[in-house]
């Protein structure tokens, strides 16, 4: 894989993460008294994150196994 497509693809990655944290500020702000409110964006941020994660590892396991053979 090229070097500049591998610098895009992380900064793809980076700025979904960032963008899912930037979007759960408002939520969390307006979530104050709200316990269950307050729990499903913490849970939705936790899921969001841990899903970009999963699709960065899975990128990295096929480089791998491409780089292996």
């Amino acid at each position: 894989m090229p070097a500049s497509f591998h610098h895009i693809r992380i900064s793809g990655y980076l700025l979904s993460m960032a963008s899912t944290c930037l979007l759960a500020v408002p939520a969390l702000r307006n979530s104050d008294g709200h316990p269950l409110m307050l729990l499903m964006v913490v849970l939705g941020v936790i899921l969001s994150l841990l899903g970009i994660g999963l699709r960065w590892h899975s990128h990295r396991a096929e480089q791998n196994d491409r780089d292996g053979q």
